[in-house]
């Protein structure tokens, strides 16, 4: 049911949202600390 192509697309976003998030975190301090 799950297209293979989907999957590798969704990993590749994924690995890049967690390096910006780290980005993130290093400006902005831990997300539990900004408000939302």
């Amino acid at each position: 049911m799950t297209d293979p192509r989907i999957v590798s697309k969704a990993f590749v976003i994924l690995s890049q949202l967690s390096r910006a998030e780290k980005h993130f975190n290093v400006g902005y301090g831990h997300r539990e600390g900004v408000p939302a």
